[in-house]
């Protein structure tokens, strides 16, 4: 990691399932691509080191405090840096936290929704398809008034079939809710009810802040979900780095 030189930030967003990063490189942001959390980091070292040092990290953590932890040492060791973990706040960057704790909404929800206020001060759904899947309200003047945390349809897979041991789901099913296997069904029966929770939930966000209320899509599973919602959205794909960018002073 020598070769890399001083000057620039780095981005981290720490999920569940991948980290995402991003870097600042002549005075233009670089996306690198997502890597398995923990099973990446050596990997993704590799991948920085024709890369310049960065002068600050800043991680947003959504994987609990073992992998916080594990973060800051590899940042440490790796790049020589202290990183700086994003917590939400009670108000910050045009969005209120109206959580019954602030401090523990996590902070992807929080950068996300950073970032959503940003782009636009109409009221948003903002929908986070990770390992979990986050549907957040913020209002027209900025406050976020709650939202509904849905597992993943994976997720629903691993824990029915935990349960319930003789079935098994087929990954390989399309998207049809007029299956002919049970691991069909299963596998599609879990998508389908992620969905129909976006959808609900939206419908509620609507109907309480408006018909301008736009929906504003990211996160690893956006893509399979995405063709299936009945509701019109942006696709934001680094949202919650976009947060970060704004938390980092780059973004005016």
């Amino acid at each position: 990691m020598n070769s890399l030189q001083v000057g620039v930030d780095l981005l981290i967003d720490l999920g569940n399932s991948r980290v995402k990063w991003a870097m600042k490189r002549a005075h233009e942001w670089v996306v690198g691509a997502a890597v398995p959390r923990i099973e990446g980091l050596t990997d993704w070292a590799v991948s920085l080191a024709d890369q310049e040092r960065p002068q600050r990290i800043l991680i947003s953590n959504s994987a609990g405090p073992a992998a916080e932890a594990t973060i800051i040492t590899w940042c440490e060791s790796q790049l020589g840096v202290a990183p700086k973990i994003i917590r939400s706040e009670l108000s910050g960057f045009g969005v209120h936290n109206a959580y019954q704790n602030p401090s523990t909404l996590g902070a992807d929800r929080w950068l996300a929704m950073i970032a959503a206020r940003h782009d636009s001060s109409a009221p948003a759904a903002v929908v986070d398809c990770g390992t979990v899947v986050t549907v957040d309200a913020l209002d027209a003047v900025g406050r976020f008034l709650g939202g509904v945390i849905i597992p993943s349809h994976q997720t629903m897979c691993r824990n029915l079939l935990a349960q319930v041991t003789h079935l098994h789901a087929d990954a390989t099913a399309g998207s049809n809710v007029f299956n002919l296997s049970t691991g069909s069904a299963v596998a599609n029966g879990s998508l389908m009810a992620v969905i129909g929770g976006i959808d609900r939930t939206v419908e509620a966000f609507i109907e309480r802040m408006g018909q301008d209320t736009r929906v504003v899509l990211t996160g690893g599973n956006a893509a399979r979900i995405a063709p299936l919602l009945r509701c019109r959205f942006s696709e934001q794909p680094n949202l919650v780095l976009d947060g970060l960018r704004i938390v980092a002073g780059d973004v005016t």
